[in-house]
């Protein structure tokens, strides 16, 4: 007898003879199968909740999970330009291509500068990054604290902003300064220029201010920094409102005729048309 049929007729003796064949854990789960003799077997995917197969559920089940970071979240904001946000998130897991990191690949360097293979004195811990940090943080009224870590100082300030405000201006600005002490850090190593706090300082607050003029920051990401010193030369977005016009056409007077033309240009395409109509508002002729 086939394995199926045997289990569709469910013979009165079939617990005992599936102990015979099939390990007993598995004796009760077969019995208590519903089976549709007249449907078609289908396959089920285990992985998704509507049973059909899909890459991403493949995927998920192979990857390694980890549990969602607060700080890699809060640092993708649209307002903040993606090249600075992939470098904090480089930073933050380290990816960022530091002395330090390539070395730990088995490539000897040679620094030119004393300090520059560490990613947390270049950003966290050095002198020059303290100035920087210390600046701004007394600024926005944010108490200076010694960091180990770009994570637990980018934590402290997302800390500092309002609650449920991810794209405040706290949670953004490290981003900003961080990548304006990289890039002064190139500068230093590979073109020789003087690494200067006070040169990182005027970079950022320009930036800042480029932003501010070009409406970036609404009121809701300068919540409780109102009097920040660059707040004044922030211009906030106008609320636009929306006046809704009735049109309705107006028929000519009688023994005239009324042309009615529209245009468009969509993607570089232009095209234009119109109709003819009488006072009574039959039309002579169209045209496109």
């Amino acid at each position: 007898m086939e394995f199926k049929i045997f289990i569709i007729r469910r013979e009165v003796n079939t617990y005992k003879l599936l102990r015979q064949w099939v390990p007993l854990k598995f004796c009760t789960d077969i019995v208590e199968l519903v089976i549709q003799p007249q449907e078609k077997d289908v396959m089920i995917w285990n992985a998704a909740l509507d049973g059909c197969f899909t890459t991403k559920s493949a995927y998920n089940l192979i990857r390694k999970q980890r549990n969602s970071s607060m700080v890699l979240r809060t640092i993708w904001s649209d307002w903040i330009p993606l090249k600075l946000v992939v470098l904090g998130w480089k930073l933050i897991d380290g990816f960022l291509p530091l002395d330090s990191v390539v070395q730990r690949h088995g490539i000897s360097l040679a620094s030119m500068l004393f300090w520059c293979g560490d990613g947390a004195h270049i950003f966290v811990e050095g002198s020059i990054a303290k100035q920087v940090w210390s600046y701004f943080a007394a600024r926005l009224g944010i108490p200076f604290l010694c960091h180990s870590f770009f994570r637990s100082l980018l934590m402290q300030w997302i800390l500092s902003a309002p609650k449920g405000s991810g794209d405040h201006l706290r949670c953004g600005l490290p981003m900003i300064i961080a990548w304006f002490i990289w890039h002064a850090w190139n500068e230093a190593k590979f073109d020789g220029i003087p690494l200067k706090s006070d040169t990182i300082i005027f970079s950022v607050n320009k930036f800042l201010h480029a932003l501010g003029v070009a409406c970036e920051f609404p009121k809701g990401r300068l919540v409780g920094d109102v009097d920040f010193f660059l707040a004044a030369f922030f211009r906030i977005k106008p609320s636009i409102t929306r006046e809704i016009i009735s049109v309705a056409w107006k028929p000519p007077p009688p023994g005239c005729f009324k042309l009615s033309t529209d245009t468009s240009l969509v993607k570089g395409k232009a095209s234009a048309g119109g109709l003819v109509r009488d006072h009574l508002g039959r039309m002579v002729f169209a045209f496109l």
